[in-house]
């Protein structure tokens, strides 16, 4: 499988995300050697005390009645959707509309993430494209 996990660790005693290098696009580089990319999270500002309550409580929620995908990202199950997976287009989808509503910048609130993005150079195929005049 090409995707890669985040999960405990009791040899390190934290959070690691492991990717299989099979998931990179150089995955024959001497930078893996065959081996996956594994990085120990650290547990800055209480992050695994939000994993934590995230997993217990809140994905439950999310979850609902739906079958547990074994993701740790699951989306809101609703009537129309009885799948709680996210696959390539729908997380896309998901970090799309959250840009918009918090990575963009507007000098007039004050409020984003990310100054100098602007609305249009988010396009639906993926790519950013530069402002039209």
């Amino acid at each position: 499988m090409k995707r890669g996990e985040l999960r405990w660790s009791e040899r390190e005693r934290g959070w690691e995300v492991s990717i299989p290098s099979n998931a990179f696009k150089n995955s024959g580089s001497s930078f893996f050697g065959q081996k996956p990319f594994r990085l120990v999270l650290p547990d800055l500002l209480d992050l695994y005390t939000y994993l934590n309550a995230y997993i217990e409580r809140h994905r439950k929620v999310l979850l609902g009645r739906a079958p547990d995908p074994g993701t740790l990202f699951v989306k809101t199950v609703k009537t129309t959707s009885v799948d709680a997976a996210y696959n390539q287009t729908t997380f896309y989808e998901a970090w799309r509309l959250a840009i918009q509503r918090y990575g963009i910048y507007n000098p007039y609130t004050g409020r984003g993430a990310i100054r100098g993005l602007l609305p249009q150079a988010l396009t639906t195929s993926g790519t950013c494209s530069p402002p039209t005049s």
